[in-house]
């Protein structure tokens, strides 16, 4: 997850600082950094500037959809092979 330093970190939107009182957004990385909305990822925003943005509904989309397979990823796996073939089967919409 993001990490948020009242008065010291920056929206990723606007770019100004985001203070103590301002209400956030905040995403964990969860996509590529080759993806063209990887700027979300592990992102923190001023909520008012990530409602405002173009990307919004993307955004949410695709972490909803994120949230949905990590939530029910199977438990079964035991080599790295079968983690990695999972895993690139169940994200491949995330390249």
């Amino acid at each position: 997850m993001a990490l948020l330093v009242p008065g010291q970190t920056h929206c990723m939107i606007c770019g100004l600082i985001i203070e103590k009182e301002d209400p956030t957004v905040m995403f964990p990385a969860f996509l590529k950094n080759t993806h063209p909305l990887a700027r979300y990822s592990e992102g923190i925003f001023h909520e008012h500037c990530f409602n405002a943005s173009p990307d919004k509904a993307a955004v949410e989309h695709l972490y909803s959809k994120f949230r949905e397979i990590w939530a029910n990823r199977p438990t079964h796996l035991k080599t790295k092979e079968e983690i990695d073939a999972w895993g690139q089967s169940a994200f491949s919409e995330f390249d």
